[in-house]
This record gives structure tokens, C-alpha cells and sequence, in this order.
């Protein structure tokens, strides 16, 4: 992996282009950008690394020595100089790609997409034909990458994924690897990639905030695996997008901020009214739907972010249980946001004490369903759909129907001490009669 990084910064010499403002990559990508702000901390402002992992496991080390066996016993493969014999080991690249196709999906994504349909109505009885739509799949996909990928490359790439791990050189401690680096990060997971689960990003952040590094870690809710980076998924694109916004010049920052804003981006909406309370100047422009973890750093006043997104799909029988906040230590953080995130939490109140714990201060918004419009819509017999409510009953991804009133309950049965709160509407504050008048609640508590 380091050979690569290195290869990549000689070419960037010879380009004459000193400093980059990010490298980004996915899965071996991710590895390569890790190892950019490891190995050249001075050439870069942002790492982004998406579905990868600080080293390899040992079981994932185990599906990259079957994929690599299924190789070199090919009777073509000829010790690697096949090409010398005229011929390429197709059986086995095929049956490397297999497995390792099976391992870049969910269950859940191939469930939906093959399950268990049949090439034929009647049943073959055959141990050596395709039977099942899944088996086509994976040996159409295995003929095509034996058409056109190298052997012995794929031999050395799968090599290079077991050898990485920054924290050999110093111990095994990941978080004194990471102690010479000097760029922000941007971390990114999905929940269903159980081949580079969110448990090893989490390793990651952890060790970039012991660092008291500045980092932003987003948790992806989707169905795909680990493919689901190379797919078009808008939240996603969404984290990606903030991160590169952030990096434009205040100038450019300001003209974006401008532009028309749907209501998936409407959490900034929220932040920016909570400005005052995290004592910062700028407020990152993220998606709505997850929380996000403020550290702040005393000295310069910039501060840290770490996002966690609260899954809520089948997890791989492989995975641990997700704990996203369990990894950090009681008050780890100044302030802990949460913005339009308690509607679609499967456990709010969990979540709520779990805020209060690792953050001195917690600050939450969400849909306040006793708006006015809102209450008129119910009493004609309807469910509500506003601007801050964009969705039918039948597709919204609401699943908690609370009030600005509510929250105040709730805050004081499990003993949260609000100290400041309001509502929002047309983006506005609302002090007077927030439960009727604002759209949106929104509230700054603390442990009691």
C-alpha cells in the first residue's frame, strides 16, 4: 500500500503540485488515502476513506487466501509465467471473483434481488448445472473478470490489502499511528458492509479523536454492503458533497450557501440557528439524519466532528451488535448534536441518555408535529404534510410523532436539565408559543 502512496506522490512531483486539498477512496482506496496523510501529512488538508478499515481481519484475511489458492492451483497458472505458455488461469480467477462478489454484497441485497428464483420451473437434479438465478449471476460475473484481470496482479493487490496496518510499527497502537498526521478526516461507513463493518471505521475515529485530530465520520443506513460505495446512493453523495464544500474558499462557501436548499438539507437550517451555541464561527453543511459529535479544541477554537447514524437493518450473523456512541467515554465531547434525527430513532430515549452521557452539552431538533397547520390537517382527518413533514403517511421515514412539549416531558422523566430552547419557523426563531407557532423544535440540554 505504501509503494503505491509513494508512486502517486513522485508522480505528483513530477506534475510540480506540491499540496492536495483531499484524496478520497473507497475500500483498498480508503487504505491508500490512510496511508496519504500518514505518510506525506504536509501534502494534503482532507483524507476521505469510505468503507475500509485500519487492517484487514483475520477473516478477511482467510477469504483473500481462498480467492488466491483457487489461482495458483489452476494447472494454468504455470508458477505465474502462464503468459509464457499461451494460456491465463481463468478457472480460478473465476472462482476468486466469485467469492469475493459474495462478499462485497449484503444478504439483504441479494435476497431482493435473486432470493431464491430458479433458471427453470422444474427442478434439474444436477450438482453441475445452474439451477438457481444467483449461480448465473456469479459465474457471469467470474467469466467477465477472467477476461480481462491479470492473475498475478490480482495475487499481489489481495497481498497489499493483508499487509496494511499502520499500527504494526508502533505496537499495534492505532492511535499513536495516527498521532503524526495533520489533516482533517472524513470517515465513512454503511451499515450492511459487513466485510468492512462500521465497528472498523469506528476504530479509526477513535484514534483520530484520541489524536484530537478534526474528523467527521457518517454511518450510511444502506441496503448494498460493502459495493454500496460505488453506488448512487444520495445520502451518500450528500456526506461526500459537504466534505468538498467545506473545503472551497469562504468565498466560494458563501455563494453555495445561497443556493435552494430541499428539506433533506434542511438540518444546516437547524445548525445555523444553534451557531451561538457551539461558540464557532463556520457550521459544516451536512445532511439531516444523523447525529454528529462536537469536540471542541480550546486553543484555536476549531473543532472536531464524529457523525453516527443509528442503524436499524438486519446486521451480518459476522457483526457485533452497534453501539455507535459505546466507544466514547463519558463528557468525551463538548457538545453533541443531533439534528433532525429523534423522528426516525428506533429507541429515543436511549439515544437521549446516551447524548447526555458522552457530551457536556446536547443539542436536538426535530419536526414539532403540534404546529398549528399540522393540528388543523389531523383534525380534518388527514395526517399532515408540510414543509418540515415533506412526506405521505405512507412513505415517510418518521417514525416517532413527537411534540415540542413532549420533549419537555421526556427531559424531565429521565432527569435532562433544559437550558435553552426554541422553535423555528420559516427560519426564525420562535420563543412564544413554540408548541403552536414553529415547525421545528429545538433544545439544548444537559445532564441533570
Amino acid at each position: 500500500m505504501e509503494d503505491w502512496v509513494d508512486a502517486q506522490a513522485r508522480l505528483l512531483d513530477r506534475l510540480g503540485i506540491t499540496r492536495l486539498a483531499a484524496v478520497l477512496g473507497g475500500s483498498l482506496g480508503g487504505m491508500q488515502a490512510l496511508s496519504w496523510s500518514l505518510r506525506y501529512p504536509d501534502r494534503l488538508r482532507q483524507c476521505i476513506a469510505v468503507a475500509t478499515a485500519p487492517n484487514l481481519s483475520a477473516q478477511n484475511i482467510a477469504f483473500n487466501e481462498v480467492a488466491r489458492r483457487a489461482i495458483v492451483t489452476d494447472p494454468e497458472f504455470h508458477g505465474g509465467h502462464f503468459y509464457a505458455h499461451g494460456v491465463v488461469p481463468k478457472r480460478g480467477l473465476r472462482v476468486a471473483r466469485m467469492i469475493g462478489h459474495i462478499t462485497y454484497l449484503s444478504d439483504d441485497a441479494m435476497e431482493k434481488k435473486f432470493g431464491r428464483a430458479m433458471r427453470a420451473a422444474e427442478l434439474g437434479y444436477s450438482t453441475q448445472e445452474i439451477e438457481f438465478e444467483i449461480e448465473s449471476y456469479l459465474r457471469h460475473q467470474g467469466d467477465k473478470f477472467s477476461e480481462y484481470f491479470d492473475a498475478n496482479t490480482y495475487l499481489l493487490i489481495t497481498r497489499a490489502l493483508d499487509y496494511f496496518d499502520p499500527a504494526r510499527e508502533h505496537g499495534g497502537d492505532l492511535t499513536r499511528a495516527f498521532a503524526a498526521a495533520k489533516c482533517r478526516f472524513q470517515i465513512v461507513s454503511f451499515t450492511t458492509d459487513w466485510r468492512f463493518s462500521p465497528a472498523r471505521s469506528r476504530e479509526i475515529v477513535k484514534a483520530l479523536l484520541d489524536n484530537r485530530h478534526r474528523v467527521s465520520y457518517a454511518e450510511i443506513d444502506a441496503p448494498h454492503g460493502h459495493d454500496a460505495f460505488l453506488l448512487d446512493d444520495p445520502r451518500y453523495h450528500g456526506v461526500l458533497r459537504a466534505g468538498f464544500d467545506n473545503l472551497l474558499p469562504r468565498r466560494w462557501a458563501h455563494e453555495s450557501a445561497q443556493r435552494p436548499r430541499n428539506h433533506r438539507r434542511a438540518g444546516a437550517a437547524r445548525l445555523a440557528c444553534a451557531r451561538p451555541w457551539l461558540r464557532q464561527r463556520r457550521a459544516a453543511r451536512l445532511p439531516a439524519g444523523a447525529a454528529r459529535l462536537h469536540r471542541l479544541r480550546h486553543r484555536d477554537r476549531r473543532c472536531q466532528r464524529a457523525r453516527v447514524h443509528a442503524p436499524r437493518r438486519r446486521r451480518h450473523p459476522a457483526q457485533p451488535r452497534r453501539r455507535p456512541l459505546a466507544i466514547f467515554g463519558d463528557r468525551s465531547f463538548d457538545v453533541v448534536l443531533q439534528l433532525e434525527t429523534l423522528q426516525h430513532l428506533r429507541n429515543t430515549e436511549k439515544m437521549l441518555r446516551e447524548t447526555a452521557r458522552v457530551g457536556r452539552i446536547g443539542i436536538v431538533s426535530f419536526p414539532n408535529f403540534a404546529h398549528w397547520p399540522n393540528r388543523l390537517r389531523v383534525a380534518s382527518g388527514r395526517m399532515p404534510v408540510t414543509k418540515a413533514l415533506p412526506y405521505e403517511w405512507y412513505d415517510t421515514p418518521n417514525i416517532r410523532v413527537g411534540t415540542y412539549a413532549d420533549f419537555e416531558v421526556l427531559a424531565r422523566k429521565d432527569g435532562l436539565r433544559i437550558l435553552d430552547s426554541f422553535g423555528i419557523q420559516d427560519g426564525e426563531a420562535v420563543r412564544s408559543w413554540p408548541n403552536l407557532l414553529a415547525s421545528v423544535a429545538v433544545f439544548k440540554f444537559e445532564r441533570g
